[in-house]
């Protein structure tokens, strides 16, 4: 259960984000709803009024007086202003739920997009973006801010009448709150059983939703249709969902008998209250009018109603708490990388030298380190290929030169600076990079390249180069829309690229950037080795004068480079051209001689 101190702490912040978000609304929203508590009393109080106008009318056999025209000319005034309350009410709430609704996909995207590596590996962190995925990171904190304007709506509705009833019968003030403290007591404990729910079942959850998306995805059901694991998978995500649903009804049966009960109490109390009205009309003789009757029966309704509203919106606040607690530790996460007070601007202009200077890395959890003591350093210039055995360190050396993750000892120095004292923006601008798995954007093949450098102005010739030297000369005019295509056959303008053309696609966006130093992780895995050759015969050709680093297991496109260097278990054995290193007899030589074998 969360404490008092949490949730004071999210309606305050949320009430901040709401005023900022909306402000308008806010204020509208509040002065209408004390509108419509007042347009409620009204007709409440001159309801009363009428019956008694009535009675005389009636008793005296007279006509029509000017007090009926008048009580009458404001009930039926005040009816209608207050259905008017009512409709602004929805217009104000769901003009801010749009305002929130754009302010909280940026908020958790924003979040989502910043975050490291070692982030997303954090269990602790992962569950908690999982929660807010499936459980609505979109509208449930607008839900909560909702919730906070419901029960100072209620809340207003029931310090008016409590002020009322005050003034005219007190002694049913304690008897109305204690017959209403039942309902709450026990919506509270269900709200705390159901949230709970999901994390009871452990990794049920995680496994349910990680199932619906495999059989969401265009990609997955290509593998899982042929298999014919498509109804095994089926019936394990049911029986996920069944044991939560499941768990669900046994929470609402566990307290319908006490949801019963606390209601018929409140029930019996009201009840008695009136009776206790009506007697007192009858035995006064008139000293007690039915008209006062009607006031006094329709204002203790209103304070009950409003008590159970104001209660309903206090349990769902208490409900939502333990979300809103989630989603703000979530957008409050601090990064594991620390960024220096005042950081290093590298200059646009300036090459990059890079030394790994007796750096020592283990990831997060593991018991091995990846590196121990290693030392490299890449000059201006340098084409530099990197190969070895999997799990050798290829793919978290480039990690480490991009800063996902931060070294246990030793630095990564860059143009003299460790890489922690150095702005990231400015070290980005001078990278290029291109991983084996790479974004498909669902944007137009042009908006696929220059997305590559957006702080640019797109140039027609400059994408028509990228795609060249990408191996895609021409593609533009087999499209049917030409550079302005969707890729993506979903879309009306869309189209549907095979694997090998969505590599080129990034590569193209690579060579747009035209970064001082190209990175280039696996990108071609999936063209033949024909045309990998040749996409890198044009990169050494085009890229003479820029730093190329290459992660490849084809050794026809690792013998092109300058350099070359061989890391086995963490540590740097080799480091040689490919004739140098195949006359040292090393494990170079070893990993070519196994490959060279397979194409004999």
């Amino acid at each position: 259960m969360e404490s008092k101190d949490s949730l004071r702490a999210n309606v305050l912040r949320s009430l901040k984000t709401y005023h900022q978000v909306a402000p308008m609304e806010l204020y509208c929203y509040c002065l209408t709803a004390a509108g419509q508590v007042t347009f409620v009393l009204l007709q409440t109080w001159f309801t009363g009024r009428i019956i008694n106008d009535l009675v005389h009318i009636v008793s005296s056999k007279t006509g029509m007086t000017h007090k009926i025209v008048f009580d009458l000319g404001v009930l039926i005034g005040s009816s209608i202003a207050e259905q008017l309350c009512w409709a602004l009410l929805t217009y104000y709430e769901r003009r801010a739920y749009h305002k929130w609704s754009r302010r909280n996909y940026f908020a958790f995207l924003g979040k989502t997009s910043q975050l490291t590596l070692g982030q997303f590996e954090n269990k602790e962190l992962r569950q908690e973006l999982n929660v807010l995925w499936q459980e609505g990171y979109a509208w449930k904190p607008i839900n909560f801010a909702q919730e906070m304007l419901y029960l100072f709506h209620s809340g207003l509705r029931m310090a008016v009448t409590f002020v009322i009833l005050v003034s005219l019968l007190p002694l049913l003030i304690p008897i109305l709150l204690l017959a209403s403290v039942p309902s709450l007591l026990v919506e509270k404990r269900a709200a705390d059983i159901k949230w709970g729910l999901w994390s009871g079942h452990g990794d049920d959850s995680q496994t349910f939703w990680a199932l619906s998306l495999l059989l969401y995805n265009r990609d997955n059901v290509m593998e899982i249709t042929p298999q014919g694991s498509r109804d095994y998978l089926l019936t394990k995500a049911d029986r996920m969902i069944t044991r939560f649903f499941s768990s669900q009804v046994r929470v609402l049966r566990g307290f319908l008998r006490q949801i019963l009960a606390s209601r018929l109490f409140e029930g019996v109390v009201v009840g008695g209250i009136n009776i206790w009205l009506v007697s007192r009309v009858i035995t006064t003789k008139g000293a007690f009018s039915i008209g006062q009757y009607s006031i006094y029966a329709g204002i203790v309704q209103q304070f009950q109603n409003s008590t159970g509203t104001m209660y309903k919106s206090v349990v769902n606040l208490l409900d939502l708490n333990h979300f809103m607690t989630i989603y703000y530790h979530f957008l409050d996460s601090e990064s594991p990388l620390k960024q220096p007070d005042k950081p290093v601007r590298l200059s646009h202009k300036d090459p990059l030298s890079i030394e790994f200077k007796d750096v020592t890395f283990r990831y997060p959890g593991a018991a091995k380190p990846i590196f121990t003591k290693l030392n490299l350093q890449i000059k201006p210039g340098d084409h530099l290929a990197i190969v070895g055995e999997n799990g050798a360190g290829k793919s978290t050396l480039i990690k480490l030169l991009l800063r996902f993750y931060d070294v246990d000892e030793g630095q990564v120095l860059i143009n003299g600076h460790d890489i922690r004292e150095v702005d990231l923006p400015s070290l980005y601008y001078h990278f290029g990079a291109l991983f084996q798995t790479f974004n498909h954007y669902p944007l137009s093949l042009e908006e696929n390249v220059v997305i590559g450098r957006t702080d640019r102005r797109a140039q027609e010739g400059m994408v028509t180069r990228a795609l060249h030297l990408a191996g895609l000369g021409g593609l533009e005019d087999k499209l049917e829309y030409g550079a302005e295509t969707i890729l993506d056959p979903s879309f009306q303008k869309g189209t549907e690229l095979s694997g090998g053309q969505w590599q080129k696609v990034a590569l193209a966006r690579a060579f747009y950037r035209d970064a001082d130093v190209l990175i280039l992780d696996e990108p071609t895995s999936a063209v033949d080795a024909k045309a990998e050759y040749e996409i890198f015969k044009k990169i050494k050709e085009t890229q003479s004068d820029k730093t190329t680093i290459i992660v490849s297991h084809r050794f026809s496109t690792v013998r092109q480079a300058d350099r070359i260097i061989v890391l086995d278990k963490g540590e740097l054995q080799e480091d040689g051209t490919h004739r140098q290193l195949l006359k040292r007899d090393g494990l170079y030589k070893e990993m070519f001689e196994k490959q060279a074998a397979g194409y004999r």
